[in-house]
């Protein structure tokens, strides 16, 4: 049989929470923390309720190919993309936009809004701010050669 402990306190902006401090038979004490705040779950249902993108998510993006150009007997392609990502939160972001370039392991970023790093043979990555409440639009070409 296990010793147990509850505790319970609120916190100011989280609501309720609750603890249970138990002592299994065979182990040491184990802590169980829980939060109940109806407040945020009535914000959460009205974002819901509205349709708001916030409801899904703080931050969005949108990624679409802009241009596709193939030589195969000249043994190249060219493709162009356009990310949007949106920060519907109320202070800036820092994120980080991952692209893999799985058409080929021989290419070059031909043209590029924002610099980035290439972190392997076949994957780019781009870490943009994007400001509050705003969009970041992150362009680039790549130019595959076999």
């Amino acid at each position: 049989m296990a010793a147990a402990e509850e505790l319970r306190f609120a916190i100011e902006g989280s609501g309720e929470v609750s603890a249970l401090l138990s002592r299994p038979a065979k182990a040491r004490w184990l802590l169980v923390l829980a939060t109940f705040a109806p407040e945020k779950f009535a914000e959460r249902d009205q974002l819901w309720e509205t349709g708001d993108p916030a409801y899904y998510a703080d931050m969005t993006g949108e990624r679409s190919r802009t241009e596709y150009r193939s030589d195969f007997n000249g043994r190249w392609i060219d493709e162009s993309f356009e990310i949007k990502v949106r920060n519907h939160k109320t202070a800036s972001a820092e994120v980080r936009i991952v692209e893999r370039l799985y058409r080929w392991t021989s290419w070059d970023i031909v043209k590029n809004s924002d610099p980035f790093k290439k972190i392997d043979s076949q994957t780019v990555e781009f870490v943009v701010q994007v400001p509050a409440d705003g969009e970041k639009i992150v362009n680039y070409k790549v130019h595959y050669s076999w």
